[in-house]
């Protein structure tokens, strides 16, 4: 009777991995095919964004970005100013940095050197412009859920050798962007919520209103400004050797690999 049992609970435990697999693969069918369907006469496009960033002691700085999509390609390119919504690019003190998927490889370029970096990193350094990024492997879906109004699907991502906690998304269920996403960082509860949902091109509907929170205060708060599409990229863009740093690549991932496997030992 107890074997009986075992096999039975096992039966439902299997079945209900299985039916959470085939409801994820569903949901990434269905995001897929709308993205695709959207994007088929997009070749390239530019999205331009304006706010404000608060660091951890609540001085603000001013953010201008670029977001250059070709494809699978893209790349970030971000002014920050320090003095706050006042501040303008190129016055008192900036900083630079550009994020680049070249299509092998995710690369930082920042204060003169240039580094390979792990994408869940990547994408946490540029959280407010992740409107859609496929759930990874591994993710599950927990349910259905009505966020800030709009219907969605709740998928967690698992944590990973970069991401220290499993990663909570809400993904709306008509356009398949994101809606809201939440994991933690430091201790701290990060929540990051896309709104003002609107076309940016034809029926392709993405948020224009991003903003970050750490532990309910808000970190970052940028709205999208512009949106240019078919305008023709410069594919040079795309070229990891001629971002600024070329003679300093700094392999991060190995770097964090490394530090991973000293730290493990000390434990030991």
């Amino acid at each position: 009777m107890k074997t009986s049992l075992a096999v039975c609970a096992l039966a439902v435990l299997c079945f209900t991995n299985f039916a959470k697999a085939i409801e994820l693969e569903t949901l990434l069918t269905k995001a897929r095919s709308y993205h695709e369907g959207k994007l088929a006469h997009i070749d390239d496009m530019v999205i331009e964004y304006t706010g404000t960033v608060n660091d951890p002691s609540g001085k603000a700085a001013s953010i201008v970005s670029t977001l250059t999509r070709m494809g699978e390609l893209w790349r970030m390119d971000a002014t920050i100013s320090m003095g706050g919504e006042d501040a303008k690019p190129g016055q008192g003190m900036t900083m630079e940095t550009t994020v680049l998927n070249d299509g092998k490889e995710v690369w930082t370029s920042v204060m003169g050197m240039k580094m390979k970096t792990p994408k869940d990193q990547a994408m946490e350094k540029m959280s407010f412009a992740q409107y859609w990024d496929e759930p990874p492997v591994g993710s599950t879906v927990l349910g259905e859920e009505t966020v800030n109004g709009r219907d969605c699907y709740v998928v967690e991502h698992p944590k990973s050798e970069f991401v220290e906690h499993p990663v909570k998304m809400w993904i709306d269920k008509e356009y398949f962007v994101n809606v809201q996403s939440e994991t933690y960082a430091s201790g701290k509860l990060m929540k990051t919520v896309f709104s003002d949902f609107k076309p940016a091109d034809g029926d392709y509907v993405i948020p224009y209103k991003s903003e970050v929170f750490s532990d309910g205060t808000k970190m970052v708060d940028v709205t999208i400004t512009k949106v240019l599409v078919n305008k023709g990229v410069d594919t040079a863009l795309f070229d990891a050797s001629k971002l600024e740093g070329g003679s300093m690549d700094l392999d991060l991932q190995k770097l964090m690999k490394e530090a991973g496997k000293m730290k493990q030992s000390q434990g030991k």
